[in-house]
């Protein structure tokens, strides 16, 4: 507070006024003039927006739609999925329990009353209905709300006035007959539309329905012109394009200046040239033919126009004028005055990197014109371009720095809302993590992977088999306890190329201690080898578990030879004896080399393929280390029953190195064929 504030005697609009009454003769009398800048019009978010503007995305924390609780964040893509859908059904569920109890919704919320806060009165076949009524629900979209309205009037014998039945018809066309999902139901929204992806859509449009006998009744009034237009529009919005293409036809030849078609229904017409056209050539004489109508006809076209063309283009395989055709369409709409959107490019780019065809460096001079841009959404398939742009770097040129760039555009302004859908979002992030993972240096990779997993993105199980095989060509196997970690966490253990990768890294790259490693590096190298074995093992209790609930018919997981002699590898070089045997026990081997005649002998798992002799050799080798011959008799015996012709090798090492009962040594000569064996005892008593 100001000290003069409190002086009563003090005039502050006085004081305020003669201050401005200074300023004004100063200027006056130095020649120079006040200039009043014009009045900047400002939005009832602008101020919210600026303050957003100041806060930056926090990685750490999960996205907005999920609960801050550690138990109710998702960790993979089929989480984030079930618990977004599950929070919008119960907002679904909220919302029709609001509509079908109405009268227990009667509490004020704000005032003056917020319409979207109201509960809404149901609609029967009993309600009371007039025009007035039909108008509100048709300014809400409430399709099947205003057709249960509008049936009570047709029943009641109402007239309606044409205004009022031209804004049902448009209603019933944009929607086809039926309620579209809420613009609050955005995850649903969004589901649909994962399905659809890229595809056209099919026909769906329902033939003699509702909208179409609303259009017999305005087809020759004074808003004919307006219906016309109205159904042409729907038709081809939903798929039927054979039946709008006649109605323009119609429309044309009549000659009446009331049905000229507008801009509107040339757009949807051209789209419809893939459908209703077959090949490159004819469907683009059909485009040619309803630009010059239009042209004629006085209409100009729009941004809708430009991106009608170039998807069909871009939609006609290897039209061998595509690409010329294509920078015509540019040049020609840009003398228009009419600038690509994001769609435009998404379709330039269809056009130029196509899968087989030759590369173009296109993208680089869409991105330089973009750079700095404030882009505004301006077609519905906008969400389409940063999606693409990444499949081009990855697929297209091969180009990381490239990716960098898009990435980075993506991440300027609010560039991010046309990342589009948590499905294009995912399928945008796996071609960037993959991309990074092939090129990049791994360090490099690991910082973005860090950043973003899994708060903005969890890695599918393709993404993790590439970050293993970066892992393994650049020797950071420090790295495997955190990715084993990661995979448990985004419920990667059921795939098994994954764990067969995972064991195959560890057995190929013990951790070895040297004479000449410091005490630091002694503890580090003992601490990854407890790593290496709580990996293996994790993933022996997990495929175990499974058989064990789920039994041997329905398991998804399913051991190979190579997995178990991976895993018996690392058992071995990990210093866990009795868990390698173990292992080999479950690959086929006796554990009990005589049997009585009266018992009988152990089932076999169903195990595809053998493992390594190298696993069975490590093996050899620590049964020899821990003086243990009847283990070592059974690898034998396991070895030449598996067809190994190292069996013998095998056997004379054994015989070699340990003292071999003569019950052992007559088991081995059976097993291996070898008859000459001399042990470590016949040695000796042969130098005596």
């Amino acid at each position: 507070m100001h000290p003069l504030r409190g002086l009563g005697c003090f005039n502050w609009n006085k004081c305020r006024w003669d201050a401005l009454a200074t300023v004004a003769r100063h200027y006056s009398s130095s020649g120079d003039t006040i200039v009043i800048p014009k009045r900047i019009h400002r939005g009832p978010t602008d101020i919210l927006r600026a303050l957003e503007s100041t806060v930056q995305r926090d990685y750490t924390a999960a996205e907005y739609k999920f609960h801050d609780d550690p138990f109710l964040i998702p960790t993979s893509n089929s989480a984030k999925r079930t618990y977004a859908m599950s929070k919008e059904a119960g907002r679904k569920a909220a919302l029709w329990i609001r509509k079908e109890h109405a009268q227990w919704f009667n509490t004020k919320l704000a005032e003056p009353p917020i319409k979207a806060l109201t509960a809404k009165p149901a609609i029967t076949e009993a309600s009371e209905a007039s025009e007035e009524i039909l108008k509100d629900l048709i300014g809400d979209s409430l399709v099947s709300d205003a057709i249960t309205v509008y049936e009570i009037l047709e029943k009641n014998g109402q007239e309606l006035s044409e205004e009022t039945k031209q804004a049902f018809l448009e209603l019933l066309c944009f929607n086809n007959c039926i309620d579209s999902p809420s613009e609050e139901l955005v995850e649903e929204r969004w589901f649909r539309q994962s399905f659809q992806g890229k595809q056209r859509p099919r026909k769906t449009w329902k033939d003699e329905g509702l909208a179409e006998n609303i259009f017999k009744s305005l087809s020759s009034g004074p808003n004919a012109g307006k219906a016309h237009r109205a159904l042409v529009r729907g038709m081809a919005r939903f798929g039927q394009f054979e039946r709008a293409w006649q109605l323009l036809r119609e429309m044309v030849a009549s000659g009446d200046s009331n049905l000229v078609p507008d801009t509107g229904c040339y757009n949807a017409i051209i789209s419809g040239a893939l459908s209703l056209r077959e090949g490159g050539e004819s469907r683009w004489q059909m485009v040619e033919t309803l630009l010059r109508e239009m042209a004629s006809s006085g209409l100009k076209p729009n941004i809708g126009t430009m991106n009608a063309v170039l998807e069909v283009i871009s939609a006609t395989g290897f039209f061998p004028r595509s690409r010329e055709i294509a920078l015509q369409t540019l040049s020609e709409f840009h003398h228009l005055g009419i600038e690509p959107s994001l769609a435009s490019y998404y379709y330039i780019l269809t056009i130029f990197c196509r899968e087989r065809g030759p590369k173009s460096r296109v993208l680089v001079d869409i991105l330089n014109k973009l750079d700095g841009q404030v882009i505004e959404a301006r077609d519905p398939k906008d969400t389409l371009f940063f999606l693409t742009a990444m499949e081009v770097c990855r697929y297209h040129l091969q180009d990381v720095e490239l990716a960098h760039r898009v990435h980075n555009l993506l991440l300027e302004h609010s560039n991010y809302d046309f990342i589009g859908d948590s499905f294009k979002e995912s399928a945008y992030y796996r071609n960037y993590f993959i991309l990074m993972c092939t090129i990049e240096p791994l360090e490099t990779f690991m910082e973005v992977y860090n950043k973003l997993v899994p708060n903005v993105y969890v890695p599918e199980p393709a993404v993790m088999e590439e970050v293993l095989k970066a892992v393994d060509l650049n020797g950071a196997y420090e790295l495997l306890p955190q990715l084993w970690s990661d995979m448990i966490i985004f419920d990667h253990t059921s795939r098994d190329s994954l764990l067969t990768k995972m064991l195959d890294i560890l057995a190929r790259n013990p951790v070895t201690d040297s004479p000449s490693d410091s005490e630091e590096s002694l503890c580090k190298k003992k601490a990854l080898r407890e790593s290496y074995m709580r990996i293996a093992w994790g993933i022996w209790e997990k495929i175990e578990g499974e058989a064990e609930n789920v039994g041997l018919r329905s398991r998804n997981l399913m051991w190979t030879g190579a997995m178990l002699g991976d895993l018996l590898s690392v058992c071995v070089q990990c210093d866990e004896f009795e868990k390698a045997w173990k292992v080999l026990v479950h690959l086929g081997a006796e554990a009990k080399l005589t049997t009585s005649p009266d018992e009988e002998p152990a089932t076999p798992n169903p195990i595809s393929g053998v493992p390594s002799i190298k696993s069975l050799s490590l093996f050899i080798d620590a049964c020899i280390k821990k003086g243990d011959a009847s283990k070592g008799l059974s690898c034998v015996k396991y070895a030449a029953d598996a067809g190994f012709p190292e069996s013998g090798e095998l056997g004379c090492k054994l015989a070699k190195s340990l003292q071999l009962t003569p019950l052992q040594m007559n088991l081995l000569k059976s097993t291996i064929g070898i008859v000459n064996l001399e042990t470590p005892l016949e040695k000796k008593d042969v130098a005596g």
